[in-house]
């Protein structure tokens, strides 16, 4: 059975070039992944007319009382009753009819589907008495003209989907996604359901494999699966993670002029990311030694409505990005080892547009284990491993701007000496970090401006003789 060492918060260096290497790398690996990486529709909620001119929409009840949003003059508000399917990957959007707000639908018009989406038509097209659109994802700009949003409470995980991401940004698992059973801004209660959502994805791309499943909760997500980086080659690391994340409130803070965010702010409290991480490297009789691809930024994502504020969907977003980096000075070398960590704490950031983030971390604790597992490396290797957690909030689905995120990183580094000249001693280092950023969305491309760390800890442990 692998031993699981306690974490040891040190600031002091060993003794030996290859120890003191691997200290230096984890930033960098922590710093590479922040710059890197169906339902029956509900028809309860009240809606005010639809037209195109400016219009306020006033929420008076809820968790987003007190808000009032203006919308553009090109913004069409449509019941989500009245949408059929969307398909193209979320490029098409085909509607039961084309009377009463749809019969105003044209070329650049913005159509607000209660609770759901927000879209920029890109063509239009009658059928059978059906309403065939084109469809680009909108833009905070495009749907709200001016006012301030205001939410603080809990996702409900009671409606939470996966989402897949697409080429366009758009998946079809989100129509319909968010429904309102009640006033606007109210939610069914999360105690309501005795099993909640859950999810799972495989796939791959030329590089990694993954098979991962969301699973909600009350006031959280589970999360289990593995990734593999270059599986079918003699150079591979397969990872295994089990993490539950919780929180108590998720709070947003908006305050929007001329379609732009002017100030803002996104908060969790009672955040414990508790995770458990291992991985298994082996190498063959392949003559690279290394290997350190891009970050890999998992293409599925776990989403909750956070609340329906007239119309407007806030949700609240889960995804998941991982880093590797292989240092392997010899052939048929093999290395195992994890760690698991638990970080807690209550923070939150703000910023505006591409001016940067600011922030703060409350309470902030570390506590765990490094997990140790058989190596066998005839030369010294060195390996890293970092996996990043981001918890985000905003308007409108994928694509849409205005994104906040709070991240917990989990770096772990292993570095193991050469069998072959007697140095049999495994040692490990820890960087654990959260940090927190603003997003926004420019032609569909999205921009983020340096994150702000918020906490981080550093742990060691060498195992004997080291």
């Amino acid at each position: 059975m692998p031993s699981r060492p306690r974490l040891h918060m040190a600031s002091s260096h060993r003794a030996g070039r290859w120890y003191r290497s691997r200290l230096v790398a984890l930033p960098m690996i922590v710093a590479a992944l922040v710059t890197g990486a169906g339902a029956s529709p509900s028809a309860a909620a009240v809606w005010p007319p639809s037209n195109t001119a400016a219009q306020t929409v006033s929420i008076n009840s809820g968790n987003a009382a007190g808000t009032d949003l203006t919308l553009t003059s090109k913004t069409i508000e449509v019941p989500s009753s009245l949408l059929k399917s969307v398909t193209g990957g979320g490029t098409t959007y085909t509607f039961s009819s084309a009377s009463g707000p749809l019969a105003k639908v044209a070329v650049g018009k913005v159509i607000l589907i209660e609770g759901q989406d927000a879209i920029v038509v890109t063509s239009v097209k009658h059928a059978g008495g059906q309403l065939v659109v084109g469809a680009a994802p909108a833009s905070i700009g495009d749907v709200i003209e001016s006012g301030q949003l205001k939410v603080t409470g809990p996702p409900d995980m009671a409606q939470a989907v996966g989402v897949t991401d697409t080429s366009s940004g758009l998946a079809p698992a989100l129509a319909p996604m968010l429904r309102s059973t009640g006033a606007a801004g109210a939610r069914r209660p999360n105690d309501t359901l005795a099993v909640f959502p859950s999810y799972s994805y495989s796939g791959k791309t030329s590089t990694f494999s993954y098979s991962l499943t969301f699973a909600g909760a009350p006031n959280g997500i589970h999360v289990t699966g593995t990734i593999c980086y270059a599986c079918a080659s003699l150079l591979n690391i397969n990872a295994k993670l089990d993490g539950t994340f919780t929180w108590a409130n998720q709070d947003l803070d908006m305050d929007l002029a001329g379609g732009k965010v002017k100030s803002g702010s996104f908060g969790i409290s009672g955040m414990s990311s508790d995770l458990d991480l291992t991985y298994t490297v082996l190498r063959g009789a392949s003559p690279g030694v290394g290997a350190k691809p891009p970050v890999f930024k998992l293409p599925v994502s776990f989403e909750a409505p956070l609340c329906i504020c007239g119309g407007i969907p806030v949700y609240s977003k889960f995804e998941l990005a991982i880093l590797v980096t292989l240092g392997i000075g010899a052939k048929n070398s093999s290395i195992q080892g994890g760690a698991h960590v638990t970080i807690t704490g209550s923070g939150s950031v703000s910023g505006t547009g591409l001016g940067g983030a600011s922030g703060s971390w409350t309470g902030g604790h570390v506590k765990g284990n490094f997990i140790t597992g058989s190596a066998l490396t005839p030369a010294s290797a060195g390996i890293v491993v970092a996996l990043q957690a981001k918890f985000g909030v905003g308007m409108g689905v994928k694509n849409v701007n205005a994104l906040y995120y709070i991240s917990p990183i989990f770096s772990i580094g292993e570095t193991t000496g050469s069998a072959v000249a007697g140095l049999a001693c495994v040692a490990f280092d820890g960087a654990f970090s959260v940090t927190g950023n603003f997003e926004v969305q420019l032609l569909g491309f999205k921009v983020s401006t340096p994150a702000t760390t918020l906490f981080e800890k550093k742990a060691s442990y060498a195992q004997p003789p080291c």
